[in-house]
């Protein structure tokens, strides 16, 4: 059901789409409505899933990998941001500096800036590293807390390895890592040096 401000926005926004037929409405992944071609003054625009270097995908899609450490796994499944049964639980096993566990996506390169971002919340794990690599990685050190947050990390040079873990290895966080089990949901790319959000197809409002 729409919320009477949810109400009022999608009112609005279908009152101008007939007076400009160059006004489109969208939602974005949490159901909040949008407007196109209407410029910055108006509700936050998002972007197509297609429009994504890297698209949202389920984790039974990526891949894992280890060094020096036991693999990580897929332990469960919980409700994503969104309100779907859309989000992975992942666990990793705890790692010493130079040793690393992860789930990652290879998109294959993509030139110029870009950046990824995720949706994670810790159960018993609190800090994770997100990681983009391309002769050589940028990573961000994700502080968690039991609530969803979105962590980002931006790379100038391209993208073409996307991970999520315990990355202690040299040249990415050379560092111990605590053990434990996180929930994650929308792991994504797109061009530019800010996180945008992505548009639910078909739209939904809520």
């Amino acid at each position: 059901m729409l919320g009477q401000e949810s109400a009022v926005s999608l009112l609005v926004a279908l009152l101008l789409a007939q007076v400009s037929p160059a006004l489109k409405v969208q939602a974005d992944e949490f159901g909040e409505c949008s407007l196109y071609g209407w410029g910055r003054a108006q509700l936050p625009s998002c972007i197509l899933p297609e429009g994504l270097i890297v698209p949202p995908a389920s984790v039974s899609l990526w891949f894992s990998g280890n060094s020096g450490s036991t693999p990580p796994a897929i332990t469960g499944s919980g409700i994503a941001p969104d309100g779907s049964a859309g989000a992975d639980q992942l666990t990793f096993p705890a790692v010493t500096a130079g040793s690393g566990t992860w789930f990652g996506r290879s998109p294959g390169y993509v030139a110029g800036a870009a950046t990824v971002s995720i949706y994670i919340k810790g159960i018993d794990l609190f800090a994770v590293d997100l990681c983009v690599d391309r002769a050589g990685a940028t990573c961000t050190h994700c502080f968690l807390t039991a609530e969803w947050s979105r962590c980002s990390v931006t790379r100038a040079e391209g993208v073409q390895n996307l991970y999520v873990g315990n990355m202690g290895l040299a040249g990415y966080h050379f560092a111990d890592h605590a053990g434990g089990t996180i929930q994650v949901y929308g792991l994504t790319a797109n061009a530019g040096t800010v996180p945008v959000p992505y548009c639910s197809i078909p739209p939904v409002f809520k």
